[in-house]
């Protein structure tokens, strides 16, 4: 995406039509899936060897792979993109490459786990930034501090990714990147201070802020072009000493634009009130992950655009509710995974609903045991949960994919 090649269609977010190309090449076999996780989403995959010799084939001197004890033979005017696992390699080849002034990617790939603390010494930031075509820097998993790369010479640059990085603070010259459209600060536990000024920044990742006064210094609300938000506290965090989260998430109040949302690890009891308020009437997609300590849904029934829900992990959670008198009016997928406590849909009794939910499942939830009204209904997953919810089947008239797995107790149903 971040090297055009991804074409744009009308509206459509990049993000939405670059996942549309990934399962298309997926399911002609180009991909091969090497790891996926818990709720079976893919994670990693790789191209298979004979589509790897294609690409390397078409793709000639553009590409360049530097690795430990190899001698890389290539031709510095021709390198387009860089990668490596390598650092000290990586350093030798960037010294090498004062020529490849088109250089547009440069990943310093990871071979460590999101959620390890191995770190790697970063030896060359001030090469990086003789590279003035670049548009994608990948620095994960790096002792780097500060950022001490002048900004100004990396217009271009459209994706930076510090994940996991000893980073303490970005610098305000960031903001001047208009062509930046995804900066990933994943698992950043040192990050203090977000720069004041990033109106231009089209999609930012959030990961933690610290305390409510950077939240709010990073005024999301007024980022008019910032689509999507993801914020996530780490797991092995003390719940007892993060009694700041509510105010955290209050201080990150988008812009009512925003299109994606995704939080988890909150701990606490309830949402912040821009949640509750339903202030977020154009989201198209929310995930609510590991979010165990709240007991109230916001009224997400009442958003008109919303296509897609991921609930997960959110024990304390009883209830679905309507919300509203036509509820879920655009929701064309649901998934509900791990909800131990969830026991009943409120609210839909003689109301309108899900008129276009198309795919719905139902994983680990052994406490819902009915279904409501599901008029265009083509999918049904049901995992690990009550079976008295397949009684409920016999009313879905659109369905045409039935999956069942696994249910803790022997339920006796008929149809006639």
């Amino acid at each position: 995406m971040a090297n055009g090649f991804i074409p744009s269609r009308g509206r459509m977010d990049l993000e939405d039509i670059g996942h549309e190309v990934f399962v298309e090449l997926l399911s002609r076999s180009l991909f091969e899936t090497t790891e996926k996780d818990e709720d079976g989403y893919i994670r990693k995959c790789k191209l298979h060897d004979a589509a790897y010799d294609l690409a390397r084939s078409v793709m000639g001197a553009e590409c360049m792979k530097a690795e430990a004890e190899e001698a890389p033979n290539f031709s510095p005017e021709r390198i387009r993109h860089l990668s490596s696992s390598d650092v000290t390699s990586a350093a030798k080849a960037l010294e090498s490459l004062h020529k490849a002034q088109k250089m547009r990617s440069f990943l310093l790939i990871s071979n460590y786990d999101e959620n390890t603390s191995h770190y790697r010494r970063l030896l060359f930031p001030h090469y990086i930034s003789e590279f003035r075509f670049l548009r994608v820097l990948d620095l994960r998993h790096t002792d780097i501090k500060i950022l001490q790369i002048p900004m100004d010479n990396l217009k271009h640059l459209r994706y930076l990714d510090l994940s996991y990085s000893y980073i303490e603070a970005l610098p305000e010259s960031i903001s001047s990147l208009q062509n930046l459209q995804t900066l990933k600060l994943r698992g950043c536990v040192l990050l203090r201070e977000l720069p004041k000024n990033m109106k231009n920044m089209r999609s930012t990742k959030y990961n933690k802020s610290g305390n409510s006064t950077n939240a709010k210094e990073a005024n999301l609300i007024a980022k008019q072009n910032l689509h999507s938000l993801e914020v996530s506290w780490w797991e092995n965090n003390n719940v007892t000493m993060r009694g700041n989260d509510e105010k955290v998430l209050e201080g990150l109040e988008p812009h009512p634009n925003l299109k994606r949302l995704d939080i988890s690890y909150y701990s606490r009891i309830k949402f912040p009130h821009w949640m509750m308020d339903s202030a977020l009437m154009n989201l198209e997609k929310i995930s609510l992950i590991m979010c165990k300590q709240c007991e109230i849904l916001p009224p997400f029934g009442q958003l008109p655009f919303l296509k897609v829900l991921v609930i997960a992990h959110m024990n304390g959670v009883k209830c679905i509710g309507a919300g509203s008198s036509k509820a879920f009016p655009s929701l064309k997928e649901l998934t509900l995974k791990g909800m131990a406590n969830l026991e009943e849909w409120s609210g839909f009794e003689g109301r309108e609903a899900f008129p276009s939910l198309r795919k719905l499942t139902i994983d680990g939830c052994p406490k819902l045991s009915t279904l409501p009204w599901l008029p265009s209904l083509e999918e049904l997953v049901i995992r690990d949960s009550n079976g008295n919810v397949l009684r409920s089947v016999m009313n879905l008239t659109s369905l045409s994919s039935l999956c069942l797995d696994v249910f803790p107790e022997t339920v006796t149903w008929c149809t006639c």
